[in-house]
């Protein structure tokens, strides 16, 4: 994507690059491991604001590859996971 040209994505535009629907996703599987946010961000070695602010689809920035796929590796997915869960 053109991650570096986005300074802020308002609220409204994030649907468009199917956040919204990855950050349930996510959600959806940390809630059915029975994990926390901390317990997530450790596992996926980011942030504990970075697992809240990517389930609720409220990122400055587009999340980069490297965060999803490491979320998505911790939650016992691929990438593709994610993929069908939010283009359903």
């Amino acid at each position: 994507m053109i991650q570096s040209q986005i300074e802020h994505i308002s609220s409204g535009e994030y649907d468009r690059f199917g956040l919204a629907s990855v950050g349930r996703a996510i959600r959806a599987r940390r809630m059915e491991y029975g994990m926390s946010i901390a317990a997530l961000a450790k596992s996926a070695h980011v942030s504990r604001g970075t697992i809240a602010r990517l389930e609720r689809g409220r990122y400055v920035r587009l999340p980069t590859q490297a965060v999803l796929s490491s979320v998505t590796r911790a939650l016992g997915r691929d990438q593709s996971w994610l993929a069908r869960e939010t283009w359903r």
